[in-house]
């Protein structure tokens, strides 16, 4: 899954373990999720 980092704006591609998550490029812990490109759209009733 890809995120962004919250302090140097890298795209990270993390995989799903249950280990130390940091930024390859700054060390920074907190990423942001990257929307998908297709917008989704519900029917309201």
């Amino acid at each position: 899954m890809r995120y962004r980092c919250g302090k140097c704006g890298k795209e990270v591609e993390l995989e799903e373990t249950f280990g130390i998550i940091r930024c390859s490029n700054c060390g920074y812990r907190i990423f942001y999720k990257e929307r998908a490109p297709v917008i989704k759209r519900v029917k309201a009733r």
